[in-house]
């Protein structure tokens, strides 16, 4: 589950004001499961007035362009060639994936890194990006 503000930090220019709450499937975020990509966004809307289909058409336009274009503009990637100090000082490579969050109620800005040597196909790699999203959600909350 995530809770953010409307509009979200990767949708600005989203004309609805609220809040959102959002469940997903378990599958989400794996492809290859049959309910990838699935969930129920609810949204608690400022205005009192009644939703138009255009009004719902701009929002989900605006609402999932900027979410794709949010995950290419503040993503990153990289290898990190490391010794262990806390064990036998193997040489390791560390995959890292980074995002970086305004936080909006502070204009300050956040930064989920995501670490491990384990390949990026992996099953560690689904429960980190997962945990990642949830710490995602957590910095763009209004305070």
């Amino acid at each position: 589950m995530e809770r953010m503000a409307v509009p979200p930090g990767f949708a600005r220019d989203v004309k609805l004001r609220g809040k959102e709450e959002i469940r997903f499937a378990p599958g989400m975020f794996d492809h290859t499961k049959p309910d990838y990509f699935t969930c129920i966004i609810a949204i608690t809307l400022d205005d009192e007035r009644e939703l138009a289909a255009a009004d719902l058409q701009d929002f989900l336009e605006k609402y999932y362009g900027g979410l794709s274009l949010a995950d290419q503009a503040e993503r990153f990637t990289a290898e990190i060639g490391f010794f262990d100090p806390f064990t036998d000082g193997r040489h390791i490579t560390l995959h890292v994936e980074a995002s970086q969050h305004r936080v909006p109620a502070t204009k300050a800005n956040g930064v989920i890194l995501l670490v491990s040597p384990s390949a990026k196909d992996s099953e560690i790699w689904t429960n980190l990006r997962q945990i990642g999203r949830s710490a995602e959600a957590n910095l763009a909350l209004p305070k």
